[in-house]
């Protein structure tokens, strides 16, 4: 599998029956029983995205062709806190104007 997102970072859970290299992932050693976390990997991207792109496919030397399968679970998001430049001294004094406005407006 091969993580196309930029700045992506894959770590093997059990590097006996996953490689990594780069934003790609291998796995070796047969099967692994679908209950097991060996055939794990996590993967974190630090940048800002929209949408994680993921190529799925048999490996060089596989001799099961399309039997193959990939499971995603753990997703977690967390969210980036943006800086808000606060309101300048301007902003706020054109708007009470603007309100000092409209008040002696209506008195009229």
């Amino acid at each position: 599998m091969t993580v196309t997102n930029s700045g992506a970072t894959l770590t093997s859970v059990n590097p006996s029956f996953t490689t990594v290299s780069g934003n790609t992932v291998l796995g070796m050693s047969g099967n692994v029983p679908s209950d097991s976390t060996d055939g794990n990997v996590n993967v974190s991207i630090a940048s800002i995205i929209s949408a994680i792109t993921m190529i799925y496919g048999p490996g060089p030397v596989d001799g099961f062709g399309s039997n193959q399968l990939v499971g995603i679970s753990n997703i977690s998001i967390t969210t980036a806190l943006v800086d808000m430049p606060e309101p300048s001294t301007i902003t706020l004094f054109a708007a009470g104007a603007l309100l000092l406005m409209i008040g002696m407006i209506r008195r009229f």
